[in-house]
């Protein structure tokens, strides 16, 4: 995408041009690829009715959605599943696609470039902690998002992460009690989150693939749960907020 920005920033045709933001692909598109055009009708009629899919109906749609969380919605990588229905395949699809975002970065990010990539790089480590918020200390200790704060939205813009702000108070408008000094980093495919993480790593060592796929996941990779979530919410227009844990007494209840 950021070479074809390049490439075409000195033509413009305003009358002729629409611009659309293209996501991965979601759940609902994910399920298209695979054939399957049945079960979105039944989610969205079982969600109206507020009534329940059945054990096995519902342990074979988080089979499949244990899968898109997996190999993820790039195009290309969807491809290769469908093509072999090889996971290493799979995986050296995504890798080549991380590959070519550290490419761009080195070309296009100019001054910034060892900013963006220290971000980059650092993401599955941030989503791995507990908070998950973006500690700028993990990058340098005498790093400030003052600093860092280009680097951070020139990931926004290439549609190589998304990023959510902390809202201090969920009963008014989200935007209006944004605190945006804090800040989690998502990327924008999870399934690319889930080789990113080993992207050091061969693909035999990648323990996420089987902890997705033998609904193993502990704690730790509840990163995977949260970037899906974010993901989503992107994917349909939203922006993207979250609350930090918080405990507050109300009588003799406390809540966290």
């Amino acid at each position: 995408m950021l070479s074809i920005r390049r490439n075409v920033e000195s033509i413009v045709i305003p009358s002729e041009e629409q611009p659309l933001d293209l996501h991965p692909l979601d759940f609902e598109e994910f399920l298209w690829a695979l054939g399957n055009t049945t079960t979105f009708p039944v989610l969205h009629k079982a969600y109206e009715q507020k009534t329940p899919l059945g054990a096995p109906l519902h342990r074979k749609i988080m089979n499949d959605f244990r899968l898109y969380m997996l190999i993820g919605g790039m195009p290309q990588a969807i491809m290769a599943y469908l093509d072999k229905k090889d996971f290493k395949k799979v995986d050296e699809v995504k890798r080549d696609i991380l590959t070519l975002y550290r490419n761009d970065i080195a070309k296009f990010a100019g001054k910034n470039q060892y900013k963006v990539l220290s971000i980059f790089d650092e993401i599955p480590s941030q989503l791995s902690k507990r908070e998950k918020k973006f500690n700028l200390s993990s990058v340098s200790k005498t790093a400030r998002l003052r600093t860092y704060e280009e680097a951070f939205m020139w990931l926004e813009d290439a549609m190589i992460t998304n990023t959510a702000f902390n809202t201090r108070d969920p009963n008014i408008g989200l935007g209006l009690s944004g605190d945006f000094s804090t800040r989690k980093s998502y990327m924008a495919d999870t399934g690319l989150l889930v080789t990113h993480a080993f992207y050091d790593n061969s693909y035999s060592e990648n323990e996420l693939y089987k902890s997705i796929l033998f609904d193993k996941l502990n704690i730790n990779e509840g990163m995977l749960m949260e970037n899906i979530v974010a993901q989503t919410l992107k994917t349909n227009s939203h922006r993207l907020f979250f609350i930090p844990d918080m405990i507050k007494k109300t009588g003799s209840i406390t809540w966290r």
